[in-house]
């Protein structure tokens, strides 16, 4: 990045306008607080989900007492990094319309998605590492973004 350029920070990322007059977007560096490197930009996660530690990571293990319609994952929780979200997390749930899921996560176990009526975006950071099984159930109308 050139220096002085100044960089604006979305969800997803972050962007800045090259001297050639170009817009480049970068993904996020998130540190252990959820707090990009680069830009400041703060991700907000959603509050009340369940974890499960997994020795020096954590798994997302289902919805917890989360009630909004936006879910955001965390990068880390409690200075670990979230790694997957488990078989089943939110099984048949009908509040959740968007999911945002972090770089961080490389696993996401069967059906984890499955019957959630409502779901209509899952924006993933780590496209490459996702199959369509794990999003098994969503809505055929509903939209499913960068996988």
């Amino acid at each position: 990045r050139p220096d002085g350029a100044s960089l604006t920070p979305s969800d997803t990322g972050h962007s800045y306008v090259c001297s050639c007059g170009e817009t480049i977007e970068e993904v996020h560096d998130f540190d252990a607080q959820n707090v990009c490197r680069a830009c400041g930009y703060e991700l907000a996660p959603s509050e009340g989900l369940s974890f499960a530690e997994n020795g020096d990571t954590y798994a997302l293990s289902g919805i917890g007492t989360f009630a909004g319609g936006q879910l955001r994952i965390p990068y880390y929780h409690q200075g670990k990094p979230v790694t997957e979200i488990s078989e089943k997390a939110f099984f048949q749930n009908a509040t959740v319309t968007s999911v945002l899921i972090p770089d961080s996560v490389s696993s996401i176990g069967n059906s984890a998605f499955e019957g959630c009526t409502a779901l209509r975006s899952v924006t993933v950071g780590g496209a490459e590492r996702l199959a369509e099984k794990h999003l098994q159930g969503l809505r055929r109308v509903g939209k499913r973004e960068d996988f």
